[in-house]
């Protein structure tokens, strides 16, 4: 439903009822509702006459949105039949079986509740627009894979399902300028910054961390860990001195066998400015100006043994 009035006062709400059958029972359906409200004040009648602003509105929002990404079938316990599982008996060939996975507890569906309070403003004959943003969304019920002792003999050593609530809040900022240097020729620049903060508000294991990571670039141990109060997936471990910089540093170090790193440059864009020529009525040329911040990300050179 969206409804406006007179321009200045605006209403959307809905409701969604969605259903999935990868959960079960009474779990298969999810309600979602959401409302936003926006009041755009440049408009109001005590605001005619003044000058500053061409366009000012404010608006907020709140809703409910649903996560059905989960492997199908999680409530089938699965059989492996594989040809390591034969045994001979009298000259007979017959094939073993083994469960190698768990069914989980009852899974829900992974809820998002997001609330969200902006402002819009323009000014200049709408060449300077500027957007502010704050948001706060929780996930409830996350749903993600969790480590399990490889002793109770599943496939991945995990187990899925729902296993903790989140929350990610922050601001938002964007400026941005448009103007025209010739009927013919136009230009526009803009820039944002934000700042998010996340955190892990409960977990099911209670006070255990759920560790995670463990690829080569930590020689198979976890790398992460997931703890109620902290980020999620936060990077723990030892802590360093530093990173290898050249042979000698190595030679004269307790790990003789490790590598200094080189150097590979990536960059990132932080600004753009958009140049727009008319070439006639009906086609235009475009050319994109970027201002780069070049950082330098340093890489194992032939191992990864190369902390200090």
């Amino acid at each position: 439903m969206n409804y406006a009035f007179q321009n200045r006062y605006m209403l959307n709400a809905s409701l969604r009822a969605d259903g999935s059958s990868k959960f079960y029972g009474d779990q298969r359906w999810g309600f979602f509702p959401s409302i936003g409200v926006g009041w755009v004040i440049s408009e109001e009648a005590f605001m005619k006459n003044q000058t500053t602003f061409n366009n000012l509105k404010v608006r907020a929002s709140w809703g409910k949105i649903g996560n059905a990404s989960v492997p199908s079938s999680l409530s089938v316990l699965r059989v492996a039949q594989d040809p390591y599982l034969t045994a001979i008996y009298g000259g007979v060939a017959n094939t073993g079986a083994s469960i190698n996975s768990i069914v989980p507890p009852t899974t829900f569906w992974e809820r998002g509740v997001g609330t969200d309070i902006g402002i819009e403003a323009a000014f200049m004959n709408n060449r300077l627009t500027i957007d502010a943003d704050y948001y706060n969304k929780k996930t409830e019920l996350a749903i993600f894979d969790i480590p399990i002792l490889a002793s109770v003999g599943t496939n991945s050593s995990k187990i899925i399902g729902n296993q903790a609530d989140l929350q990610n809040r922050g601001v938002e900022l964007s400026i941005n300028w448009k103007d025209n240097i010739s009927k013919d020729l136009s230009f526009s620049i803009g820039g944002n910054i934000s700042y998010n903060d996340n955190k892990v508000l409960s977990v099911t294991t209670g006070d255990n961390p759920i560790y995670g990571g463990g690829a080569a670039s930590t020689g198979g141990s976890f790398s992460t860990r997931t703890i109620a109060g902290q980020p999620i997936g936060q990077f723990f471990g030892y802590i360093v001195d530093g990173i290898f910089q050249n042979s000698a540093e190595v030679a004269s170090s307790a790990q003789p066998n490790a590598s200094p790193v080189i150097s590979n440059t990536e960059t990132s864009a932080v600004l753009k400015a958009n140049l727009m020529e008319k070439l006639t009525d009906l086609t235009e040329r475009r050319s994109v100006i970027r201002i780069q911040n070049t950082h330098t990300v340093l890489t194992p050179a032939g191992t990864t043994n190369n902390l200090i």
